[in-house]
């Protein structure tokens, strides 16, 4: 029988006196590998920057020794959508992120760090506020590098924004693009797609985004398709005009032939919380037909954005100072006004129905604060428990996850995915009483009290400049 090299070359070394010698050996944790299988108490040994071994390796030795009874040892946590661009470039630790198991970030949503006008890169530098930094490069591959030259501890990989290949051709011009003007973006495209870029991203209620038109988002994915990317989208509405705003996101996946994700999905406020059965049984049905469409979503409650989301299209159009400009004239306030309470009430509505849907308490088995919904909403989210999807990476399996804020939560839950679903672990806190949970299959229900950006799926390396 041949043995794969690595296995043959530890088979070797063990035979040596004193077994092989690896830089890091971790005892005894429980590794999750990813599948759908449970974990399996074991020991992991580390060479360099690769996993070299798995089993039983008590005759091993290592420059470092970790202990890891009764933690669980898996590989790096996700970010499907991270917006740590900015911040790792003045510290490239990572540290809120790696301390939760982190070690892939994922960059794009609507905007990405290239490619960049002179124009561009000047209005950015003017609206940099506490974290400060020079623009040095002009496309998305000169960023990563930079990330990389400058060092960061994760690994990182990104989409190209559908809104800056757009303000890249039109600026903050609200109209249609012309077919020229779309054909320039289509090469925007495609050269980020030669330098590394994982698919197209879209972020529709923000501005410029906002003012793309279905045509012109398929005409991108269709870029991205052809270089095997995929169409990642923040859909136009996930509230009142939810079901419009997947038609027309379906649409765009069909037309291009792209596959497609859905950034952090959602119905937004309780008046919409009854769509979610429809909502999931749309996305199967389209999926059912042969439409390779994809899913993430938040996992705890937390809800954040800018003020500009609240603000109609008409006043943000032209950029920010346009919309600052606007501002200060009295008539456009009055005409802003009635608008902007109509959006705030929506947000309050929202906000108040969490804080009357959980409660935080403390007991004497769960010394951290762990966020409990009343019982009547605990009989809603029975009925309305549904799949969540995840792609595969190339060995067929995805691991992910969703951390809950310990301010938030006492359990710490963890999502594998795979061809055939999702499963959910959750880990009690110390000190509670309470023996750990694994849930098959039905994920937490869709809510809107949520915006902290840990996506549930990858399908990407692992490598430094991760690319697709």
């Amino acid at each position: 029988m041949r043995l794969p090299p690595i296995f043959a070359l530890t088979l070797l070394a063990s035979l040596g006196c004193g077994g092989p010698t690896y830089d890091v050996v971790i005892r005894g944790g429980t590794v999750y590998n990813g599948s759908d299988s449970a974990g399996i108490v074991a020991d992991v040994a580390i060479q360099g920057d690769s996993i070299v071994a798995v089993g039983n390796l008590g005759a091993a030795r290592g420059r470092q020794v970790i202990d890891a009874q009764g933690l669980a040892v898996a590989p790096g946590f996700i970010n499907m959508l991270s917006w740590a661009n900015e911040a790792l470039l003045v510290d490239g630790k990572s540290q809120s992120d790696i301390r939760q198991g982190v070690t892939l970030e994922i960059f794009g949503e609507g905007e990405s760090m290239g490619p960049l006008t002179p124009a561009m890169k000047a209005e950015w530098e003017a609206a940099q506020g506490d974290i400060r930094f020079p623009i040095t490069w002009t496309t998305l591959a000169g960023y990563l590098d930079t990330l990389v030259h400058r060092g960061v501890s994760p690994n990182v990989a990104s989409f190209v924004g559908a809104a800056t290949v757009r303000q890249y051709v039109l600026g903050h011009d609200p109209r249609q693009a012309t077919k020229s003007e779309l054909a320039q973006m289509q090469q925007l495209v495609g050269e980020a797609m030669a330098d590394g870029a994982l698919g197209v991203g879209s972020s529709l209620i923000y501005e410029p985004g906002m003012f793309a038109t279905s045509t012109e988002l398929e005409w991108l994915a269709q870029i991205a398709a052809a270089r095997g990317g995929i169409y990642i989208s923040h859909i136009r509405n996930e509230g009142d005009s939810l079901f419009e705003a997947l038609d027309e996101f379906l649409g765009i996946a069909a037309r291009a032939g792209a596959r497609a994700e859905i950034y952090h999905l959602k119905t937004s406020g309780p008046r919409n919380w009854d769509k979610e059965d429809e909502l999931l049984t749309r996305i199967e049905e389209a999926r059912s037909k042969g439409l390779k469409v994809t899913a993430d979503m938040y996992t705890y409650p937390a809800s954040a954005t800018g003020l500009d989301a609240v603000m109609p299209g008409w006043v943000r159009a032209g950029g920010f100072a346009a919309w600052a400009g606007r501002l200060q004239d009295p008539a456009t306030r009055r005409r802003l006004k009635p608008e902007v309470t109509a959006a705030l009430v929506k947000v309050a509505e929202r906000t108040m129905s969490c804080w009357s849907a959980s409660r935080t308490t403390r007991s004497s088995t769960t010394p951290a604060r762990r966020w409990r919904r009343w019982p009547r909403r605990e009989e809603q989210d029975r009925k309305k428990r549904r799949w969540i999807w995840s792609t595969r990476t190339t060995a067929g399996s995805v691991v992910s996850t969703s951390p809950c804020p310990r301010r938030m939560c006492g359990s710490r839950f963890r999502y594998r995915g795979s061809a055939s679903g999702v499963t959910r672990q959750a880990w009690r806190p110390r000190g509670s009483s309470s023996s750990p949970i694994r849930i098959r299959a039905p994920m937490a229900p869709l809510r809107d009290c949520s915006a902290s950006m840990f996506g549930t799926r990858s399908s990407f390396g692992w490598n430094r400049r991760s690319t697709a």
